[in-house]
């Protein structure tokens, strides 16, 4: 799935230009200076306004079940499987109530001395506390797009809206045979309020409405046709520096 990033250039005309990018991206896309639009995050120029999302799944995943006999006659059936965030989180042993999924951008990371800000998912209790990060467990991609928008290029005012489809796909693994990858249409839309004390408000949503391959953990572990909506939402204030 993806978000809404805006592109600060500066030139002699100097633009502004809106820019779509991933929203739920593992390690592999969602490293804020080693990914996508993402090795975009990295630039000295660019300002990518980015708040946390929760992250909302209401899957069904259908297994294959064992045939059944009555006299003469032979039945086949499949078992239906709920995969809600709620689902997802037990998988990890997070049960507490309000737990949710979200995805946070910026998030300083350490590696061999050097401060890094990336992208994760992470299931936080209800008052915001990381439980654990999943990052690693989820994978994202994305294909052609369709939008409309707008974006006041006045540095005083610097507000924008974006909406539009796009075809993207969401994966899911959780190592131990639970696993989902889906497919489908997305629509998403994308604002910024005017810029007030070096502030404004941001507001991001998407939904992915798809299908596709998936599995169900068990003895042996069970294919799956897995369809179904993810959403993501989320609001905030994010810094704006000032432009010459």
């Amino acid at each position: 799935m993806r978000l809404l990033v805006r592109e600060v250039k500066q030139n002699i005309t100097q633009t502004l230009t809106l820019r779509r990018d991933a929203y739920m991206k593992t390690t592999k896309m969602l490293a804020m200076g080693a990914m996508a639009g993402v090795a975009l995050f990295a630039t000295s120029n660019l300002l990518a306004n980015e708040v946390p999302k929760t992250v909302n799944f209401a899957l069904t995943a259908r297994t294959q079940a064992a045939n059944a006999a009555s006299g003469d006659v032979l039945k086949f059936k499949y078992d239906s499987t709920r995969v809600t965030t709620k689902d997802i989180l037990k998988l990890f042993g997070v049960t507490e109530k309000g737990a949710k999924i979200v995805l946070v951008p910026d998030v300083p990371v350490v590696t061999e001395g050097v401060t890094n800000y990336v992208d994760q998912i992470q299931a936080q209790k209800k008052d915001g506390t990381v439980i654990t990060n999943l990052t690693d467990r989820f994978d994202d991609g994305w294909g052609n797009d369709v939008y409309k928008g707008q974006v006041n290029t006045n540095s005083a005012n610097q507000s924008w809206k974006e909406s539009g489809v796009g075809i993207s796909k969401v994966t899911f693994n959780d190592g131990a045979g639970n696993s989902f990858k889906i497919r489908g249409l997305e629509t998403f839309k994308s604002s910024g309020s005017k810029v007030k004390n070096g502030k404004q408000t941001v507001s991001e949503s998407s939904s992915l409405n798809g299908a596709g391959d998936g599995s169900i953990a068990g003895d042996p572990v069970k294919p799956a046709v897995v369809s179904g909506k993810i959403t993501a939402k989320g609001k905030g204030s994010v810094d704006v520096p000032a432009t010459p």
